[in-house]
């Protein structure tokens, strides 16, 4: 019993040492990703919410699109294009899209390939 509360008493203390350094990492995403959608709207990046949808921004499909390539190419990710546009509304941009969304979906996309330069 012992051995398990030493043990879960190093988890912890690991957790809490890795935290901090996962949330600025979440948090230079967020900021990337917000200055490249700033760029395509030609507007300041602190302007932009993280959590209001960026349709609402002013954004249309094709800057979604733009946003997209620039955001695949700054973190050398796959993104689906079924996380930025609805199939049911003919490819129309997500309406629940926002910054900080495609920095979740950043987060678990799958990686290019070694060397790939897309």
């Amino acid at each position: 019993m012992r051995r398990l509360f030493a043990t879960l008493f190093t988890i912890s203390l690991v957790a809490l040492w890795l935290a901090p350094a996962a949330i600025a990492q979440d948090r230079a995403v967020v900021e990337r990703l917000r200055t490249e959608l700033a760029k395509i709207l030609k507007k300041n990046p602190a302007e932009l919410p993280v959590d209001k949808p960026v349709v609402t921004l002013g954004v249309d499909d094709l800057g979604v699109v733009e946003w997209q390539m620039a955001s695949e190419k700054a973190f050398r990710v796959y993104i689906d294009n079924d996380k930025l546009f609805d199939p049911k509304a003919k490819g129309a941009t997500r309406m629940d899209l926002t910054i900080s969304s495609l920095a979740a979906v950043i987060a678990i996309s799958r990686p290019w390939p070694a060397g790939k330069t897309k």
